[in-house]
């Protein structure tokens, strides 16, 4: 793995870091908000999500890249459970609730703070989600309607449910964190599976049945921002443990720093892994019925369906790759379009940032 793809193997080990990191921050701040409450009640609620996705027959879209610490089969891996949805979410909402740390706030600011928790989610986890689709950390499949429309290479409704989640999170959160870590965790685990899909039934669906889920998307970003804004003009006080922060900024530039080094290195990544079914055929026209009945898909990958939009190829093989669920696929270049979009998307994770720093600053200097 060293020698195919490095980054990938530095960047596993850097969400275990980042793991490592929020827990430390969880642990040391369980009495005020119970964080350690937060953090269990992200990793459990992100592991039963994951695991239902990955392991249903009726949705298996996503295929992970296989990293050095593999569990369930080997079909996931464990810095993406511990690192991005306990170590990212967790961090994404304790970041939103800067702007509510008092623990007395009305409904209507906890609600602010849920919408603004799903904003930070979505913006920290699009860097994830960006440098992983473009250095084969993992594949979606390739003709799933959910996952058939995307912005730099990230299907929509993979970010809108990221929002969506962690929206979800901090709201439970804002609702419970006076409680003690057993009932704030156990009703993460029990309430954000279902309650994430209420905005996907609400407006994400509804608005994808006209060809536009980047509407739905921009959408809830819109009123994650009304809500930060909203929150900063409530002069409540604001509190951000300078650890916290420097997580986040690092969080950052961490992945800009890969995004920059790797993108020349693109055309020559390569990965093993479980995927879509390979058949080395024209497979076009053989489907399958998921989602209980609801929707069909093409059932195989083969040659005839690697388009140029696709951010995987298999030009750089000697041979064509067995038939079956595990085969190599090779990377592909990026175009300065999308590297620029790419950007506009780390600068707005940079501006939120910001924006939370300077909530601080202005806090800190009406104290003085």
């Amino acid at each position: 793995m060293l020698r195919l793809n490095p980054t990938f193997v530095a960047g596993e080990y850097l969400y275990f870091i980042l793991a490592a990191a929020t827990f430390y921050h969880a642990y040391t701040h369980r009495i005020t908000g119970n964080s350690l409450g937060l953090w269990f009640g992200c990793l459990l609620s992100g592991a039963v999500v994951e695991f239902f996705t990955i392991l249903s027959p009726e949705i298996g879209n996503f295929y992970h890249t296989q990293a050095s610490v593999m569990v369930v089969g080997k079909v996931e891996p464990l810095y993406m459970i511990l690192g991005c949805y306990a170590g990212i979410q967790y961090l994404a909402v304790q970041l939103a609730f800067t702007f509510g740390a008092d623990a007395k706030q009305n409904l209507l600011r906890k609600l602010g703070l849920a919408l603004f928790s799903g904003l930070t989610g979505r913006y920290l986890w699009s860097l994830l989600d960006i440098v992983g689709a473009h250095l084969l950390w993992w594949t979606w499949h390739e003709s799933d309607e959910l996952y058939s429309a995307k912005i730099c290479g990230v299907p929509i409704a993979s970010s809108f449910w990221i929002l969506s989640e962690t929206a979800c999170i901090g709201l439970v959160y804002a609702l419970t964190r006076t409680r003690s870590t057993l009932l704030i965790s156990t009703l993460m685990f029990l309430l954000v599976p279902v309650l994430f899909n209420i905005p996907f039934a609400v407006l994400y669906h509804p608005i994808e049945q006209y060809g536009r889920p980047d509407v739905a998307l921009y959408l809830m970003e819109a009123i994650g921002v009304i809500a930060a804004l909203g929150l900063l003009a409530g002069h409540h006080s604001t509190k951000c443990s300078r650890h916290l922060f420097g997580i986040a900024v690092a969080f950052v530039l961490i992945h800009l720093v890969i995004l920059l080094v790797d993108r020349s290195e693109m055309p020559h990544k390569l990965r093993y892994s479980y995927g879509q079914p390979f058949v080395y055929r024209d497979c076009q026209g053989e489907q399958e019925t998921v989602f209980w009945g609801m929707m069909t898909r093409d059932r195989f990958l083969c040659p005839a369906k690697m388009s140029a939009e696709k951010l995987y190829t298999l030009n750089c093989l000697a041979e064509m790759p067995v038939e079956g669920k595990w085969y190599w696929l090779c990377g592909v270049g990026m175009t300065f379009e999308v590297f620029i979009r790419i950007i506009v998307e780390f600068l707005k994770s940079l501006a939120l940032l910001l924006l939370i720093y300077v909530a601080k600053g202005n806090e800190k200097r009406k104290a003085d």
